[in-house]
């Protein structure tokens, strides 16, 4: 089966491999962002996704392309679906909120249990905000944090328990909250393993009845820089490195079984993947209890299925899953010839080769970004013209659109230089090898973008200025909505604001703005900015929430945003004002501007542990990072006292007694501030 899009929707094609025909297509409507989150259960698989209507839905496709739509309460899902939707331990859970409504609803053995959380009598008051706590190789198990109408905060078991239901936790200590979560799942059963977060990053063995036990766990071969993946209820996937450093060791692997403590010597099925791809591609690993393959996919770069019980492997690299995904027409020759190979896997593959074609359509999202989200940091770039030597199709299609890899030759300096460019294009573009095209080239980055010559390019420009005036514009939440005036020899620029309660705009003081498409945006208030300091990332818009209209032509809006850089993903929460006309979705990739400092923090953090904090104290630099302020905040987390010295979210207005999610270091008593429970 392969999953592929078409138009508006996607269609499911199940083939007979014997006569190389489409059986049967399987039309699965979808909103334009085209998610999916695949679960394979028993045999079949369960596809959720979000409709036209932006409602849950989940599908169960078996091997002979029987599709039953299962249960969801024709719920509607305010959140970007990957948000709140996950897999863990052969469980596909999710939780959907919609106005008033709000149901956590887990599959299991192809079996939905769909929960009203609004009217749980077990809760004191209805929930006004759940967060997913991601798992993480220091912690045992996926938890749901809620904050509570009544101002109280409980944890909800990522999994439901033998009564399938939730558990409920009001445990402040992260530890006892997970026993009592292992013990209502009977995942206590199990020897636990976490990866120490001190060097060489090993593998521990806890006993779930004393967590603060733990003993190294003794592999055949020493496994350092190690990741979990939890398999299903009784196993787990060890992958490491056979040396302390990883770049200079071998990519190595267990099947560890947490009940009887048997390992099994796995790599062979590893054989064309490095350390670098388990690490960065968020790979997909699957195992059934009572089945003998283990399945293994690295984002499309490559596939691999393993027979445990034979030791026989089977691999498909990146130059296959790509001619097998774009050549219907050639009868898919590679992966037949793969299949014939191992016969007695054919089934198996057949369903389990949407997972592959999943990762390599879903693995990122890139909408039409409204301007100015559109436009590259173009201050140290340049318009040159370049010759196509070739252009080929990927075989992905972005809103029906091939995304296209051209190799371009151009001069720079007065040097030949070749580069290669992966970019969506028009199915009607005429473009070809010898053809002219202007591209935007960063001599830096050694990185370039084709630019259309048919839309006027907008410059950005940095202006040094100082403040001239401040206008209220009434409060949001406990800060003030101002309007900062700006003035630069005879111009004046006005750019929209929130002051938090305790930090406030002087007049006088220096600032950098930036200028782009007739719009002014704060790059930094009396401080210096160093473009050399910031890294630009991207990241994707998991969530909206308009807080403010109170300045004409803008709209205030909290947007979290998930950004993904080298191996790490964190979450940035951030205000933002919208001029009127713009759009931005949920789905959307946007640029990120972020300082080398607290990209690093944040990057270490986000490997740390992270959990409920009071705060303490807040004390304001005077200064800014955008429209954000730098602030020292103390945090009280489990009765010991952390620092996070980083820019706050203004509109939070963060007060004494405050209640946020932050990540932390237990060693050296840092942390970061990831979410506000104001909002």
């Amino acid at each position: 089966m392969l999953v592929v899009p078409d138009n508006d929707k996607l269609v499911a094609k199940l083939y007979d491999m014997g006569n190389q025909k489409v059986e049967k297509e399987i039309p699965l409507a979808t909103n334009i962002f085209k998610e999916v989150v695949p679960s394979y259960q028993n045999g079949a698989f369960i596809l959720a996704i979000k409709n036209q209507e932006d409602k849950l839905q989940l599908k169960q496709i078996d091997s002979n392309g029987h599709t039953t739509n299962l249960e969801t309460q024709n719920v509607a899902l305010e959140s970007f679906l990957k948000t709140n939707t996950y897999n863990y331990r052969d469980r596909l859970v999710a939780y959907a909120k919609n106005d008033e409504q709000q149901y956590y609803i887990q599959v299991y053995n192809g079996k939905v249990t769909i929960l009203d959380l609004a009217n749980d009598k077990r809760l004191s008051a209805r929930p006004t905000n759940i967060s997913f706590n991601k798992l993480n190789d220091t912690t045992f198990v996926p938890y749901w944090n809620a904050n509570l109408k009544d101002d109280s905060k409980v944890q909800l078991s990522g999994i439901l328990n033998t009564q399938n239901t939730y558990s409920i936790s009001r445990e402040t200590d992260e530890r006892n909250m997970e026993k009592q979560f292992l013990e209502s799942t009977h995942l206590n059963q199990n020897q636990m393993l976490v990866v120490s977060t001190n060097y060489p990053k090993q593998i521990y063995q806890v006993n779930t009845n004393q967590t603060s036990k733990e003993t190294l766990l003794k592999t055949p071969k020493p496994l350092y820089q190690a990741k979990i993946h939890p398999l299903n209820q009784a196993e787990s996937l060890l992958i490491g490195s056979t040396e302390k450093d990883e770049q200079n060791g071998k990519l190595i692997a267990y099947l560890y079984n947490e009940q009887n403590h048997r390992l099994l010597d796995i790599s062979s099925m590893f054989k064309h993947a490095t350390y670098a791809d388990i690490t960065s591609l968020n790979p997909y690993f699957y195992k059934n209890e009572n089945e003998n393959n283990v399945y293994f996919d690295a984002s499309g770069k490559m596939a691999a299925v393993l027979d445990v019980k034979t030791g026989k492997t089977n691999s498909i690299t990146a130059k296959e899953i790509s001619s097998f995904k774009t050549s219907a027409d050639a009868k898919w020759m590679l992966f037949i010839e793969f299949l014939k190979d191992s016969p007695a896997l054919s089934i198996n593959w057949l369903i389990w080769v949407i997972i592959s074609v999943f990762f390599l359509l879903f693995s990122f999202v890139i909408p039409i970004v409204s301007r100015p989200f559109k436009r590259k940091n173009r201050a140290e770039s340049i318009l040159l013209q370049a010759t196509i030597l070739s252009a080929n199709e990927t075989g992905t299609y972005i809103n029906n659109q091939p995304r296209v890899r051209f190799l371009l030759r151009f001069f720079y300096k007065g040097e030949a230089r070749e580069i290669t460019v992966h970019q969506v294009i028009s199915s009607l573009s005429q473009i070809s090898a010898g053809g002219q095209v202007m591209i935007r080239y960063n001599p830096r980055k050694n990185k370039a973008i084709l630019v259309n010559e048919n839309e006027p390019v907008s410059e950005e420009r940095m202006i040094s200025a100082r403040l001239a005036a401040v206008r209220s514009y009434g409060a949001v939440g406990r800060g003030t909505v101002v309007e900062l005036e700006f003035q630069a020899g005879s111009k004046i620029y006005k750019v929209p604001a929130v002051e938090p309660t305790g930090f406030y705009f002087e007049i006088g003081k220096p600032a950098e703005l930036l200028e782009t498409g007739g719009i002014t945006r704060l790059l930094a208030y009396n401080t210096d900015y160093k473009k050399e300091d910031m890294l630009e990332l991207t990241g994707t818009v998991t969530s909206l929430k308009t807080i403010s209209s109170a300045i004409s032509n803008y709209t205030l809006v909290l947007i979290d945003i998930s950004v993904q850089a080298e191996d790490s993903t964190f979450m940035i929460q951030n205000s933002q004002f919208i001029p009127t006309g713009l759009t931005v979705q949920i789905g959307m990739v946007i640029p990120v501007q972020i300082t080398q400092e607290d990209f690093s923090r944040r990057k270490r953090l986000s490997q740390k542990k992270e959990g409920s904090a009071t705060i303490t104290s807040v004390s304001y630099f005077g200064y800014t990072r955008g429209e954000r302020p730098v602030s020292r905040v103390e945090l009280l987390i489990n009765g010991q006292k952390f620092i996070a010295n980083t820019t706050i979210e203004p509109a939070a207005s963060l007060q004494n007694g405050d209640t946020v999610w932050a990540q932390y270091d237990e060693a050296n008593g840092d942390a970061i501030i990831v979410r506000y429970s104001q909002f």
